[in-house]
């Protein structure tokens, strides 16, 4: 399954992702992580970037084969379809929500959909224009800025990104930046453009007032997408005895022997804010491929959680625990997950981080036998 683009609601009930080579558009449930609905897409269309209106009802999705930007009714997850010159890879939506916007990769151009008259009109990119990929609108809806990746489908990589007028329909501004601009995100007051480069393995940091790079800062290697997070409605930090204080009833537990094959063993750990104030869990994971975890609160169940970056499993929980509230870790074991050469004692751990720096860790024994 690639999951090529996700987007978050503007009230972050829920979240609309795409998976490429199925061609199906999700709709997923911000808060139990759980699919809500789905929509297939024309065949062979291979939805990619996506992004949601500023009303959160409607969400423009790029067809990448399919040549053609994607309107999803989110209510009804219905889909209609508005034809582009070629390939679309991102899309974008003006904070105004009058235009559409989508990068169209083998024509180089920016197509604008005029959402209220539902017409289409293209900005072409200059000549030595690579293929455009990530865009993104600035808070004004007065500009867009364009990263001109290059680099895929037998292009050569570009260093450039454009700024084009929504007004004149117009290029503006060229910014050299780093090998092959990927990602794009604007700040909220419009002064800085952050541009992941896919080939140079940094991010560049470009004055928007100066139309200019001014910083690069190295990051990992091939960055893709790049957000912003400001922590809105996040509150100041509380006084020492406001704080809550999480703490696991029982921070150890022995499976004992179990047999290879007769399936998971599952044991469950309580945990309990017994501080002043609410503490927020913000990740969990584990130290083995076999061991699994699922956090329990408020009824609610979220996970499952797993070792990083195996298996597609996640580590972000971001739930709070008000103070005097309990949770329940359910932890699961699979003897069998490493094979014949699995047999013999092993320790396993969960480990429990909050938004306070607390670290707990669950330990669990067992002693695989054949």
């Amino acid at each position: 399954l690639h999951l090529s683009h996700i987007s978050l609601s503007p009230d972050s009930r829920y979240a609309i992702a795409a998976a490429q080579t199925k061609g199906i558009v999700y709709k997923i449930n911000a808060k139990t992580y759980e699919v809500e609905k789905e929509a297939i897409t024309e065949k062979g269309a291979e939805p990619h970037g996506l992004r949601i209106s500023p009303d959160g009802k409607t969400s423009y999705i790029a067809m990448l084969k399919g040549k053609s930007l994607g309107i999803l009714d989110i209510e009804k997850m219905s889909l209609s379809y508005v034809l582009l010159k070629g390939a679309a890879v991102q899309t974008g939506v003006t904070e105004d929500g009058k235009y559409a916007l989508a990068s169209v990769y083998d024509a180089k151009s920016l197509a604008v959909y005029d959402i209220a008259s539902k017409k289409l009109s293209y900005v072409d990119l200059p000549k030595e224009a690579k293929g455009p990929v990530q865009l993104y609108p600035t808070p004004d809806s007065r500009f867009v800025y364009v990263a001109d990746q290059g680099y895929y489908f037998d292009q050569p990589a570009s260093d450039l990104v454009y700024k084009i007028d929504l007004q004149e329909m117009k290029v503006v501004e060229t910014i050299k930046g780093g090998n092959a601009p990927h990602g794009v995100a604007v700040s909220q007051d419009g002064k800085f453009a952050y541009i992941t480069n896919l080939l140079s393995d940094d991010l560049s940091v470009i004055d928007t007032a100066l139309g200019k790079e001014v910083a690069k800062i190295k990051v990992g290697k091939m960055p893709n997408g790049v957000s912003l997070f400001y922590g809105e409605g996040l509150s100041l930090a509380p006084a020492s005895d406001e704080k809550g204080n999480l703490k696991a009833e029982e921070t150890a537990f022995d499976f004992g022997t179990v047999p290879m094959y007769d399936g998971k063993v599952k044991h469950s750990f309580t945990l309990k804010n017994d501080g002043q104030g609410p503490v927020k869990i913000s990740k969990i994971y584990t130290s083995c491929m076999c061991t699994e975890a699922i956090l329990i609160a408020d009824n609610v169940k979220i996970g499952p959680f797993g070792m990083p970056g195996h298996d597609g499993l996640i580590s972000f929980a971001n739930k709070e625990i008000l103070a005097g509230e309990n949770a329940t870790i359910e932890v699961f074991v699979d003897p069998a997950a490493h094979g014949p050469q699995g047999t013999g004692p092993a320790r396993k751990v969960v480990y429990i981080e909050t938004d306070d720096s607390q670290k707990i860790q669950l330990v669990l024994d067992i002693n695989v036998i054949r």
